[in-house]
């Protein structure tokens, strides 16, 4: 045996590894483009521009995958993830607050308006039953509610304190118009049919005390 020419183990031909804590990328000038390391979270990948402020980052961590984009302060502006099993993208002010959320979850995709506070003041989302559109006030309660279920539209006006105080909806047969006090019982209500037009006014505990219908034999009472 040759010991001058003994080397230790030798790679199996063809098979190639390359380890490294940090693998980094230089320009010409020697500025650095970009930067593949293992971060506080996990592996990473981090993009630079010629300024060398950070612009486009991969990761993953715990929480499973994200990309990151950044604009030319180095400000995170927008995140795409997948959280668990739910695939989110996220759109950041330049102040760091997320201001819109679209998400995709079991039960249909959902996008999210967040004002510079962060209250989440609009909401749109499409499930089995139909679309859905809920705009909020600041305190986070639900203003006004528009959904299609069953091919029937459906708008819901509430007051400050989220409880219902008017309601519209469209079927087939009727178009009824109802209008709520601050208890949530029906004081008046409004409907259309082919037959005719009918007006229903209750008191205080719900019972009937007034009503008109028109047809086009007449009207009553």
């Amino acid at each position: 045996m040759n010991k001058a020419n003994d080397t230790g183990p030798q790679t199996p031909p063809g098979s190639q590894s390359l380890e490294a804590a940090e693998f980094v990328l230089r320009d010409a000038d020697g500025r650095v483009g970009a930067r593949l390391d293992i971060g506080p979270t996990g592996p990473r990948l981090l993009l630079f521009d010629a300024s060398g402020t950070t612009r486009a980052g991969l990761a993953v961590t715990g929480d499973g995958p994200g990309l990151t984009v950044y604009d030319s302060s180095g400000k995170p502006r927008a995140g795409l993830a997948v959280i668990g099993d739910l695939p989110v993208l996220n759109l950041l002010a330049p102040s760091g607050e997320t201001r819109a959320s679209l998400g995709l979850a079991e039960d249909g995709p959902g996008l999210t308006l967040r004002d510079a506070s962060g209250n989440a003041r609009a909401t749109l989302g499409v499930t089995d039953d139909g679309p859905a559109l809920a705009l909020r006030n600041p305190a986070g309660k639900t203003c006004a509610f528009l959904s299609v279920t069953h091919d029937a539209p459906t708008l819901r006006l509430s007051d400050a304190s989220g409880k219902s105080r008017v309601g519209l909806t469209v079927t087939d047969d009727v178009s009824t118009l109802t209008v709520d006090d601050v208890t949530g019982k029906t004081r008046a209500s409004l409907g259309v049919t082919e037959g005719g037009t009918a007006l229903h006014l209750y008191g205080a505990s719900g019972e009937p005390r007034a009503w008109l219908l028109v047809t086009d034999e007449g009207q009553g009472p």
